[in-house]
C-alpha cells in the first residue's frame, strides 16, 4: 500500500444494519471501496475487538477512522497509544 493509505481495511458490519447499503450519495467511494480487498476482520463487532486486532499493525501509521457521531472514543484512544499518530 501506498504512503497515504490506510494500513489495513477492515471489515466491520453490524448484523443490525447488514441489509443496509446507502452509496448513493458517494458513488466513487463505493467503487474505490470495493476495489480494496479486507485485511482484518475482528472477531466480534465491538471496538475492543477491532482494536485488538489492529493495535500490532498500527505504530507510525495513519489510520482513517470512519464512525458515528455517537461512538465511544475506545477505538482513537487505543490505537493512538498503539503509536498511531493522531
Amino acid at each position: 500500500m501506498g504512503a497515504n493509505e490506510p494500513t489495513a481495511i477492515v471489515k466491520i458490519q453490524s448484523s443490525a444494519n447488514a441489509h443496509r447499503s446507502d452509496w448513493s450519495r458517494h458513488p466513487e467511494s463505493h467503487r474505490a471501496a470495493r476495489a480494496q480487498k479486507v485485511q482484518v476482520v475482528p472477531k466480534e463487532y465491538v471496538a475492543e475487538s477491532v482494536v485488538r486486532s489492529l493495535k500490532n499493525r498500527v505504530k507510525g501509521k495513519r489510520v482513517l477512522l470512519v464512525r458515528a457521531k455517537v461512538a465511544r472514543d475506545v477505538i482513537p484512544r487505543e490505537l493512538h497509544k498503539a503509536g498511531a499518530p493522531c
